[in-house]
């Protein structure tokens, strides 16, 4: 006996039934991500990471002024938009802004500064990745890495983000070329569409700095835990990018509405990069936070 196929009986939704289903979907994933963050900040704070965020901002602020000697080759080797791209990926606009124009008036530096330089870079940039690499020990709830193989670790996610870097200033470079050569399109000028490139041109470029945040952040959290699987690192590299990127916009509008420069003179780049440095380590371990507390809730 065959059975017969059940007729499909019409739903009887409004359209604004449909509406109110998506809102409420939308809700209970905001209210999802607001609890796992959180949860995540009182790890932050049941773990005192603070001193951790307060470390990271000491080994940054030395590894500022001898990579100041490195920035300046790029200074002078490549145009300013495109250093001021790369180093807008990690400091708020202001500050790249003002670090250009200092790098553009500092001399050649001997090659013992170069020397003296790259050991100070290195020396600080080791511990700031070993810090991070303990911050994620403690939050999984791993302590099978002694001191030594954090430091190995250290040294070869060091050696990783310096080539993500490299190919990160290789797309600044290709995109200002290409824009460039649009530009000189004839058929492009006839129309009057160059205007329009710029605004296409800033867009990519406001994507791109995201798009590879998110992707540095997932290597970052990703060779730093336990395991690295690059699923579990997405919501916390996700909600670290946001919250950077919102981060910056808002110290951005503080710099440029409170008259800090007439307050503190030369050295508002630094105090604004010390404040910056400071929120971003913290926004950076609230997010490793973020997986490890998905890392246990799938486990469990």
């Amino acid at each position: 006996m065959l059975l017969s196929r059940p007729e499909r009986r019409p739903s009887g939704l409004h359209p604004w039934d449909w509406v109110h289903v998506a809102v409420r979907r939308v809700l209970r994933v905001v209210q999802g991500w607001a609890r796992s963050v959180g949860q995540a900040f009182h790890l932050y704070g049941r773990f005192k990471a603070y001193h951790w965020s307060a470390t990271i901002t000491l080994f940054a602020f030395m590894a500022l002024f001898p990579l100041a000697l490195f920035l300046t080759i790029l200074a002078r080797f490549l145009p300013d938009p495109i250093v001021f791209q790369l180093l807008a990926q990690w400091l708020p606009d202001q500050v790249a802004r003002t670090l250009v124009y200092q790098l553009n008036l500092i001399g050649a530096p001997m090659w013992i500064d170069w020397v003296l330089g790259a050991v100070a870079v290195l020396w600080a940039l080791s511990h700031i990745l070993h810090s991070v690499i303990e911050i994620s020990d403690d939050f999984y709830g791993y302590h099978e890495r002694h001191f030594w193989k954090r430091r190995l670790l250290a040294l070869g996610i060091m050696v990783v983000f310096t080539g993500w870097q490299l190919l990160t200033l290789m797309f600044y470079t290709v995109s200002e070329w290409v824009l460039k050569g649009f530009q000189r399109l004839p058929l492009l000028a006839e129309a009057g569409l160059n205007s329009h490139l710029d605004y296409v041109g800033r867009l990519v470029s406001w994507a791109g700095v995201l798009i590879l945040h998110w992707v540095s952040l997932i290597l970052l959290y990703g060779m730093a835990a336990p395991r690295f699987r690059w699923r579990e690192q997405v919501p916390g590299a996700t909600f670290t990018t946001v919250a950077w990127w919102l981060a910056s916009k808002v110290l951005a509008l503080y710099v440029r509405w409170v008259p800090i420069q007439t307050i503190y003179g030369a050295l508002t780049s630094i105090l604004v990069f010390i404040i910056w440095v400071y929120w971003a380590a913290t926004l950076m371990i609230v997010g490793i936070g973020v997986n490890a507390l998905g890392v246990r809730a799938t486990a469990d």
